[in-house]
């Protein structure tokens, strides 16, 4: 795994030491619980992360080890698959990795290269090489129509190509919480296919929208970011979250209806707020885009 930005003093601290949480406290980074990295130790017993001229190798029980090395623009991630059982893998309880498994993961990733793009604000493309031997490489273009609203369209080449676009609509909220940024954009999916979309943090959870549209924010999620937290101070920033972007969206409510601007019949266009009864927050969106749009 490569990506073009190289490592902070920070960030190597911030690796090499798990649970630290040490972007708890940092609305710009994704990640806030000090383990996710080290969920590779699923796969391989020693993840080796080069950054610049720097290649640490990681390992559970002998710590970390670095040697200086050719440099390279940016930072990538290897994992040496474990083929055969070893005492880690045995320690964790996880079997080996397989051509099948390789396989299969390969098969997730492609199946999701255009959510993995939906929401990033530094990456817009995604090269993904397959065991194969081929590739997939996924662009995301945007186009600005104004007011907030935007038109997103996620391409993904490479046997076979396809693409989707969504119509987007950006808003602020005014003074989050510490640690939490107030960014909030919901994805309005403009290809004539409505579907349950999801919960994103940065990066897509498990957890429905309730409604035929997805919604990314800073939501305080689950330690394992699958789903939501629900009480508390937590729950109640996220339903606070769901609420102004259905403001936001009731805000611009006839430009994202008018088939001129967004490209999206009408007859398509309202089924995006078809809400399921799995989602109470798909309620407080509702009725906070109604607020707003009888008062447009």
């Amino acid at each position: 795994v490569t990506n073009p930005s190289v490592f902070t003093d920070e960030d190597w601290r911030r690796i090499v030491t798990p649970a630290t949480r040490g972007k708890y406290d940092d609305a710009e980074q994704t990640g806030e619980f000090g383990i996710g990295f080290w969920g590779s130790l699923h796969l391989t017993d020693s993840p080796v992360v080069t950054s610049g001229s720097d290649e640490v190798t990681l390992h559970p029980v002998h710590g970390a080890t670095k040697r200086i090395v050719k440099p390279i623009a940016g930072t990538r991630f290897e994992f040496a698959y474990r083929r055969t059982q070893t005492d880690i893998g045995r320690g964790l309880q996880v079997r080996t990795v397989t051509a099948e498994d390789e396989a299969r993961m390969a098969l997730v990733f492609v199946n999701d290269l255009s959510q993995l793009l939906l929401f990033t604000r530094a990456i817009d493309v995604i090269t993904l090489a397959l065991p194969d031997g081929t590739k997939r490489r996924a662009r995301r273009s945007v186009t600005e129509l104004g007011n907030g609203v935007a038109s997103l369209d996620v391409t993904v080449e490479g046997a076979p190509d396809r693409g989707c676009r969504y119509v987007t609509v950006a808003t602020e909220i005014p003074n989050p919480p510490e640690s939490r940024h107030g960014r909030v954009t919901v994805a309005l999916p403009a290809d004539g296919n409505p579907a349950p979309g999801r919960v994103f943090v940065t990066f897509p959870t498990e957890t429905s929208t309730g409604l035929n549209l997805s919604i990314n924010a800073h939501f305080r999620p689950t330690n394992d970011r699958r789903s939501l937290q629900h009480d508390g101070e937590h729950g109640l920033w996220n339903q606070r979250i769901f609420a102004v972007a259905g403001t936001a969206v009731g805000r611009v409510i006839e430009r994202v209806l008018d088939e001129a601007v967004t490209g999206v019949p009408y007859d398509s266009a309202v089924q995006w707020f078809s809400a399921t009864p799995t989602s109470g927050r798909a309620g407080l969106f509702i009725q906070a885009l109604d607020v707003e749009a009888r008062q447009r």
